[in-house]
């Protein structure tokens, strides 16, 4: 049992870390005035991140740590674990259209960038050139 204890404080300290990462860039970037709207949606994508995160470790750890509360109660089980599981899709949800948005915007300063449409542009048309 000590060692979920240590995994779960151990995932909860690793998120509190990430987030005060994310938290330090944030006001960083807002103090020096050069806070783009892509990075406040950021922010804000990452802390809802954060938080469902947590919900989920602090859920998870307390519902297989007093399993016995569950024991008499058949509804409040099915709906506590019911929650949990639906939590974790809806994290694998937000990770992903973080990763989707990062990727837009990371295309969209690869393309403003000097030349490098023209040159990506010459690319695909050679590889449509050579495909017929």
């Amino acid at each position: 049992m000590w060692t979920i204890n240590i995994l779960f404080f151990l995932a909860i300290v690793v998120a509190i870390l990430l987030s005060r990462h994310e938290i330090r860039r944030y006001t960083d970037a807002r103090i020096s005035g050069t806070l783009a709207n892509a990075d406040r949606h950021r922010f804000t994508r990452r802390m809802i991140g954060t938080g469902i995160l947590t919900l989920f470790l602090v859920m998870t750890y307390f519902g297989y740590a007093y399993k016995e509360i569950f024991i008499n109660h058949p509804w409040f089980f099915g709906v506590y674990w019911t929650i949990c599981i639906l939590l974790a899709p809806l994290l694998v949800f937000v990770a992903l259209m973080d990763a989707r948005a990062i990727f837009r915007q990371s295309m969209g300063q690869y393309m403003s960038e000097d030349k490098e449409a023209e040159r990506l542009q010459k690319f695909l048309n050679k590889e449509k050139s050579e495909k017929n």
